[in-house]
């Protein structure tokens, strides 16, 4: 299971690579510099330095764990930025990408093993 997370983490980082390549972006990330109101708006703030300690740590246990921390990193992305940004619409392709790979994991969990 470690490697199907791993995996997992892997194909989201390769989707942000190809979307940094695409739109010149970095990564979604709270900046309380730029965004001094970011805390007062979102409870428990997560980016992906929190998810990969997370890993790095042995905390998730089940993919389900981190699809659900990705799930809330692009969600509260999205709840601070207004829809047109392009910070919204990087979660939203992430956040699609993310999803489509669960799916295909899923579906290739529930797969008997000869087939996959």
């Amino acid at each position: 299971m470690e490697k199907q997370i791993q995996q997992t983490n892997n194909d989201i980082d390769s989707e942000a690579a190809s979307l940094r390549r695409e739109d010149n972006l970095y990564k979604i990330r709270n900046n309380t510099e730029e965004c001094p109101d970011y805390y007062e708006t979102i409870e428990h703030p997560i980016d992906m330095s929190i998810i990969k300690d997370k890993m790095n740590k042995g905390i998730y246990k089940r993919e389900q764990d981190i699809v659900e921390d990705l799930s809330r990193m692009f969600n509260k992305a999205k709840v601070y930025n207004v829809d047109e940004s392009y910070i919204f619409k990087y979660a939203s392709r992430l956040e699609q990408a993310l999803s489509n790979k669960y799916k295909t994991m899923i579906i290739k969990k529930e797969r008997p093993s000869h087939l996959n």
